[in-house]
């Protein structure tokens, strides 16, 4: 369990240390560099593909929660 464990956080650190310097690179060079159409197109995406259908589950789980006022018996023949 500890193998698992040290292995995750070399992981981890090994992602951080990539990130920094991910950034570094954009703070220093941000102005300079030149972002694709595609990938731009992409960046302006990012929303409706990720976040939308976040919101459409989360309202989901809350409208499974709120009674539905209009709940009446079904028309036709009762017995």
């Amino acid at each position: 369990m500890d193998q698992k464990k040290i292995q995750w956080q070399s992981i981890g650190g090994s992602l951080l240390f990539a990130c920094n310097l991910f950034v570094l690179v954009l703070l220093l060079a941000g102005d300079r560099l030149a972002v694709p159409a595609w990938l731009q197109v992409a960046g302006r995406m990012h929303p409706l593909v990720l976040h939308f259908p976040i919101v459409l589950l989360i309202m989901g789980a809350v409208l499974l929660f709120i009674p539905c006022a209009n709940r009446r018996p079904p028309r036709g023949r009762t017995n």
